[in-house]
C-alpha cells in the first residue's frame, strides 16, 4: 500500500515547530479532542488513501494511490492564529505537490475557541513525494 501519512505528519509538524518552537504549539496526529490540552493545537490525519484504479496492473497490483489529509486548527487566543497556522501548513503541502480541496472556519461550542479545517490531496506513486 502506498502511505505517506508518516511523512507527510514529519514534514508538517516539523515546519510548525520550526515556525512557532517546539514548545508553543501541539501538533498532533490524530483527531482533537473538543478542548485541547495545549494551544494553539494542531492535528494532521490521513482522511483517505485509496487505490487509482486507472494505473492498476493486470495482476491489480496498487500504482498510484489518491491520499487526502485533514489538517484541523485550534486556537484560543484569534481566528488569526488558525489561518496564520493553515497557511503555514498549506505550504508545506503545496511544496510536496498536494492541493487543497477545503479550508474553512468552523463554529465552536465555545465563543473563545476557534478552528479551522483544512483539506489536501494527492495523486501519489509509489516511491512518490
Amino acid at each position: 500500500m502506498i502511505d505517506h501519512e508518516d511523512y507527510i505528519f514529519k514534514v508538517v509538524a516539523s515546519k510548525l515547530r520550526e515556525e512557532y518552537g517546539v514548545d508553543n504549539i501541539y501538533i498532533i496526529g490524530e483527531e482533537l479532542s473538543n478542548t485541547p490540552s495545549k494551544f494553539p493545537a494542531v492535528s494532521i490525519t490521513q482522511a483517505d488513501n485509496l487505490i487509482n484504479t486507472q494505473y492498476c496492473t493486470l495482476e491489480n497490483s496498487e500504482n498510484v494511490s489518491i491520499e487526502s489529509y485533514k489538517v484541523e486548527v485550534v486556537s484560543n487566543y484569534e481566528k488569526e492564529e488558525c489561518k496564520k497556522i493553515i497557511s503555514i501548513v498549506n505550504d508545506v503541502f503545496v511544496d510536496v505537490g498536494y492541493l487543497r480541496t477545503f479550508n474553512q472556519s468552523v463554529k465552536s461550542t465555545d465563543s473563545t475557541i476557534y478552528r479551522r479545517i483544512a483539506r489536501f490531496k494527492n495523486s501519489n506513486s509509489i516511491g512518490g513525494i
